[in-house]
């Protein structure tokens, strides 16, 4: 029997712990789409299901748009977008979605209810470098209130591969 040498103990355990890392972060939940989400009071009563999110940079703002297919056609069940130049946007600061800073929309022919009035909100980015394929990442929160008084509340979260239109550059 032929015994092995420390060198190829050595190789084989780096094999090893190679192979256990890459199966960690293939099953670690490091996937994007987890980062994508959107809950909270408001999905109860509304259709906020999505397929996808991107990030859009066009001139003077950055939106965050969830997305869903049919029929062939994209629909916005919600849109979050940032009202300042993407030269001035910085990551880790909370910009108020109060339609001016920011604002926050269901898209037009999705969903069968206008969505109730916003109270407050805010959306933070923690990724952005306003390179169209750079990764744009950050999470939302809204107050609505309902037609009853009540308060109702979505929350979000978003990493996506930043688009830049033709012409918006």
């Amino acid at each position: 029997m032929r015994r092995i040498s420390y060198y190829e103990k050595a190789v084989r355990r780096i094999g090893a712990l190679m192979l256990g890392g890459l199966l960690t972060v293939g099953l670690c939940g490091c996937d994007e789409d987890e980062d994508n989400y959107l809950e909270g009071s408001m999905t109860d009563s509304y259709d906020f299901g999505f397929d996808s999110v991107r990030a859009v940079l066009y001139p003077s703002s950055v939106s965050i748009d969830y997305m869903k297919s049919k029929d062939g056609q994209p629909l916005f069940p919600c849109k979050v977008t940032i009202n300042t130049p993407p030269s001035e946007i910085k990551t880790g600061v909370d910009y108020k979605i109060d339609g001016e800073e920011a604002s926050l929309v269901q898209g037009a022919g999705y969903g069968t209810l206008e969505l109730p009035p916003i109270s407050s909100g805010k959306i933070r980015l923690d990724e952005f470098a306003g390179k169209a394929g750079s990764t744009v990442s950050g999470s939302f929160e809204a107050l609505f209130t309902g037609s009853k008084g009540n308060i109702l509340n979505l929350r979000g979260g978003f990493n996506a591969k930043l688009i830049v239109p033709p012409g918006s550059n």
